[in-house]
């Protein structure tokens, strides 16, 4: 009897494992050949209603228009990695609401550069933003149970964050090239938004 007590004090103590995506993995990829943010969690339960959690997200996101005449490039990549805590509440049959915050470091880059050819002159402009920091990110979700292997969750949060941004611009003209816009310069940031929409989840 201690011996069946024993393994099934072993079970119930058991960590296990969720991993998720966004949505938008399906509808980027079947709307938008361009690119898309996308997002993954992985989560450790390591208790019966608290767990710990790891993320990443990206964008990648690529958009050029060329013609004999005039031609532009637009170019955006980010990445941004998570660690946090995760706590659990069963409200009703199939439905679960969570809370905690995350830790999240980021880095954002975008290019763009354009020319244009009038009148045997050539016109370009270029610029590139980059932006780089942490964020304390606490949110609130909610999670519908389809079965023992699978969920579906979104969540809203509040992202309070630094970061540091470079911002570069020149304009050239019949070859010569003026600087418009040269700086560097931290920033504080504050707003609400989601988590990249619904979530899917699978345990194992």
């Amino acid at each position: 009897m201690y011996g069946l007590l024993s393994k099934g004090s072993r079970r119930k103590k058991r960590t296990s494992h969720d991993i998720g995506f966004n949505t938008n993995i399906i509808f980027n990829g079947l709307f938008n050949s361009g690119g898309g943010s996308y997002n993954f969690i992985y989560k450790r339960q390591v208790a019966p209603n608290k767990a710990m959690r790891y993320g990443t997200s990206f964008n990648v996101y690529t958009s050029t228009q060329p013609s004999t005449t005039y031609y532009t490039s637009n170019s955006t990549n980010s990445i941004s990695l998570s660690i946090g805590k995760e706590w659990q509440q069963t409200v009703a049959k199939g439905w679960i609401w969570y809370y905690g915050f995350d830790i999240k470091p980021n880095y954002y880059r975008n290019t763009y550069e354009s020319s244009n050819a009038n009148g045997g002159s050539v016109y370009k402009n270029k610029s590139e933003n980059i932006n780089y920091g942490v964020s304390f990110v606490p949110f609130l979700g909610l999670r519908f149970i389809i079965s023992e292997k699978l969920y579906l969750a979104t969540e809203a949060n509040f992202n309070l964050g630094v970061s540091h941004q470079s911002y570069y611009s020149d304009y050239t003209s019949s070859g010569i090239t003026s600087i418009q816009q040269d700086y560097s310069t931290y920033n504080l940031q504050a707003n609400t938004g989601s988590a990249g929409g619904i979530f899917v989840f699978y345990k194992f």
